[in-house]
This record gives C-alpha cells, structure tokens and sequence, in this order.
C-alpha cells in the first residue's frame, strides 16, 4: 500500500502541488493524468522520495 495525506511541494514561495492525497493498494495501479505543468512530475519525484526511505 502507498498512502500519502496532504502531500505539499513548494518551489520559494511558489507552491506547486497543494493538499494531495491518494492511496494505492497492494495490485493497484495508479495513472497521474493533467496537462503540462500540472504537477505529475513533482507529485511522482516526491513520492519516490519518500519511498526510497
């Protein structure tokens, strides 16, 4: 299972992904869908982060 609750990434004083939240279980797969510069790359980058730890 991967969870994350009110993920937030911010550049400065730029946010670029606000309040997200998801869950995926175990056999799930998840597909990030939006459009260029919609935060699909940082909401990705961010979670392996997390993941690698």
């Amino acid at each position: 299972m991967i969870q994350a609750k009110h993920l937030r990434k911010c550049y400065g004083n730029t946010t670029v992904a606000n309040d997200i939240n998801l869950a995926v279980a175990a056999g799930e797969f998840l597909v990030l869908l939006g459009g260029s510069g919609s935060g699909k790359t940082t909401t990705t980058a961010k979670l392996a982060c997390f993941l690698k730890k």
